[in-house]
C-alpha cells in the first residue's frame, strides 16, 4: 500500500508525518516500515515542535523504545535508561515516558518530506 493522503506543506514544515489509530509499539514498527518510513524519531527541536503540532491533545508512540533507549531506525539516544517503549504525551506537559510495549495506542509515522495528514 503506498501513500493515499494527498496534502501541502504546512508552513515551515520539513517532514512528513502520519498520525495512525491504535496498535501496540511492535505493530506500529511493522506498519510504518511496511506503509511508510518508520515510527517518528525527534532529532531536533524542529522536529519535535512539527510533531508536537501533529499530536497536539493525543499521546502516541515514537521509535523510541527499550534496551538503551534506541531509535527504531538503530541510532542511539542520549541519556538512554532501561525501560519499555516511548510514548510522547502531549496531553499533559508534551514529555516523553516510558510504558509497556503491547499497550494500545495511536503512532507517529515519518513519511518523508514535507505534507501532514490523518489516517483514520
Amino acid at each position: 500500500m503506498k501513500n493515499h493522503c494527498t496534502g501541502t506543506c504546512r508552513e515551515g514544515a520539513t517532514n512528513k508525518y502520519f498520525l495512525v489509530n491504535e496498535s501496540d509499539w511492535s505493530a506500529a514498527q511493522i506498519h510504518c516500515r511496511e506503509h511508510y518510513t518508520d515510527l517518528a524519531s525527534v532529532r531536533d527541536q524542529s522536529q519535535y515542535d512539527e510533531i508536537v503540532s501533529v499530536v497536539s491533545g493525543n499521546t502516541v508512540w515514537i521509535g523510541l523504545f527499550r534496551d538503551t533507549w534506541t531509535w527504531s531506525d538503530q541510532s542511539n539516544s542520549p541519556g538512554s535508561t532501561n525501560s519499555n517503549c516511548a510514548e510522547l504525551r502531549t496531553t499533559d506537559h508534551q514529555r516523553w515516558t516510558a510504558i509497556p510495549c503491547d499497550s494500545r495506542q495511536p503512532f507517529l509515522c515519518h513519511g518523508g518530506r514535507c505534507n501532514f495528514c490523518h489516517i483514520n
